[in-house]
Formats: C-alpha cells, structure tokens, sequence
C-alpha cells in the first residue's frame, strides 16, 4: 500500500549540478508568488549538503526543488 506523509518529517532531495557555480541556495516552486504566476521560492528549504557535483535539500514542503546559483 502506500502511506500518507507526514508533515512533521523532512522532505530529503539530492540534486546533481549540470553546471558550476558558487553559494548554491535551496529553492521550491511557489504559486503563491507573483499573484499565483508562481516563483522560486527560498522559504521552506535548506541547504544540506552541497559539493562540486551534487547539492542536497532538506524541505518542508512538497513541491518542485532547485538549487539556484
């Protein structure tokens, strides 16, 4: 069966870089920015974990993820 989640865990996503870059941030689609057109969003996201290929997120919402440079 399949299990309903619970809010109160972490969402945890691994994101492979297709570039380089610097000061990578965690960032979520949001339709609730720009009167609902939708935006990258820095709330609800943290940067867990990020090296020369791979940057690791820890969010509190389900949604969309990206690691902005």
């Amino acid at each position: 069966g399949c299990s309903m989640w619970n809010q109160s865990d972490p969402i945890i996503v691994s994101l492979r870089h297709t570039s380089p870059g610097n000061d990578p941030v965690a960032a979520h689609w949001s339709l609730q920015a720009l009167e609902h057109h939708g935006s990258w969003s820095l709330d609800g996201c943290q940067l867990a974990h990020s090296d020369a290929s791979t940057s690791t997120l820890r969010c509190s919402v389900l949604s969309n993820y990206a690691v902005l440079q």
